[in-house]
């Protein structure tokens, strides 16, 4: 790698490290489009003032894909907590503060159960999302961190390796990079790459 792309990304880690391990519990909020029409922006704006009153850090990310749905949720508690990421939906506004309440309390298994989809990290009590008929069957491999970054935070994306293939393809010689392409048997979207 260059070393240019090691010194951003030697930056992009210290400003994601917080997230990657909170200290405080971490409500991460779905601001999709399909999520801000099922009134996640309301949601929002119902947690800030919540936030400050139950020491959590909010954050907004984008859609973890379940659609249907939303507005979609996930806390996520730090060790001293139990640890565990756990996804919530459908979270309606005006339940903020019972829903909150209820994912920080001693037992989100049985207090926030109206809302729970499944964990995404281990939880104790908690199904894995990996037991979810809509999650199980998938392997997320370009759209892992999906609904876990800010889509907005060019420091999370690089963090998580972004334009890694990018700053690999800058060093390669043309035809290197046509013949990996080629290799791999990469099309065009409806067959347009024959």
């Amino acid at each position: 790698m260059s070393s240019i792309y090691d010194e951003l990304r030697e930056a992009a880690e210290l400003a994601a490290a917080p997230r990657r391990s909170p200290a405080r519990p971490l409500v991460r909020v779905d601001l999709s489009t399909s999520s801000i029409a099922a009134e996640a922006d309301r949601l929002w704006e119902a947690l800030e003032p919540l936030a400050a009153e139950h020491d959590v850090e909010l954050v907004r990310v984008g859609t973890l894909g379940l659609s249907w749905l939303e507005p979609v949720v996930e806390v996520e508690r730090p060790d001293a907590m139990g640890g565990g990421a756990v996804v919530y939906g459908p979270v309606r506004p005006e339940e903020a503060a019972e829903f909150l309440a209820a994912a920080l309390g001693d037992d989100p298994a049985e207090a926030a159960a109206p809302w729970l989809i499944g964990a995404r990290t281990p939880a104790a009590g908690i199904p894995p999302l990996a037991n979810h008929p809509f999650w199980g069957p998938q392997e997320r491999r370009l759209m892992r961190v999906m609904g876990i970054i800010d889509p907005e935070s060019i420091d999370e994306a690089i963090a998580e390796g972004a334009y890694e293939a990018l700053d690999r393809a800058v060093t390669m010689d043309p035809m290197a990079i046509c013949d990996l392409v080629l290799a791999a048997g990469v099309g065009g979207r409806g067959g347009g790459g024959g």
